[in-house]
């Protein structure tokens, strides 16, 4: 474990190894105020943090987050909360759909967090990955069995098997399980003196 200690808003993170804050770079063009940490492969977490008063009750911000999901036609698969410091705070897990050749449904999973202590909101938005689109029937956007039914629609919309229909199972996949995300989540400790 190693610890991201962010001078500009008095913050920390404990982060798995393998994980680090933004570079010489990306502190130099500042990084420090909203920063990017990034883990193995694709998985990061993205801050946004900034002054929030008056600070909103968690059933107000997860309001809040159903609103902002709901206009950008996200699909929410859960709103929910997460103890961080003795605190509950707002918590959304929905999709980002696009289109992918050979009518293959799929999506970006995120987590948003909406953490917010003494009038300082730190919304950090993590990348799970890509999985099928929700609302596909028999498939569960968690189940790794799903791609294969999909590889299988998107064989049979285009006339049969095709060799790069195979090569698209690369896109299906997880970065970082929202269970990991929050383990990290929960280290963050505003205020440091």
């Amino acid at each position: 474990m190693t610890k991201y200690q962010n001078k500009h808003w008095n913050f920390e993170i404990t982060l798995p190894w393998g994980w680090r804050g933004p570079g010489f770079f990306g502190r130099l063009m500042g990084g420090e105020r909203n920063p990017t940490i990034t883990g193995p492969g694709k998985a990061e977490l993205k801050l946004a943090i900034g002054p929030i008063l008056p600070e909103p009750s968690v059933h107000e911000m997860q309001r809040n987050l159903q609103v902002i999901a709901n206009r950008h036609d996200h699909p929410i698969q859960e709103i929910d909360s997460i103890d961080v410091m003795g605190k509950q705070h707002a918590t959304m897990l929905y999709q980002v759909p696009f289109e992918f050749p050979w009518s293959l449904r799929v999506a970006h999973q995120f987590k948003n967090y909406h953490l917010v202590f003494d009038g300082i909101e730190y919304v950090v938005t993590t990348n799970i990955g890509i999985v099928p689109r929700m609302g596909l029937p028999s498939i569960a956007a968690t189940n790794p069995v799903a791609f294969h039914q999909m590889k299988e629609q998107a064989e049979k919309a285009v006339g049969g098997a095709v060799a790069l229909i195979k090569g698209t199972e690369r896109f299906y996949q997880i970065y970082y399980g929202w269970g990991d995300y929050d383990d990290i989540d929960q280290t963050l400790k505003p205020n440091l003196t």
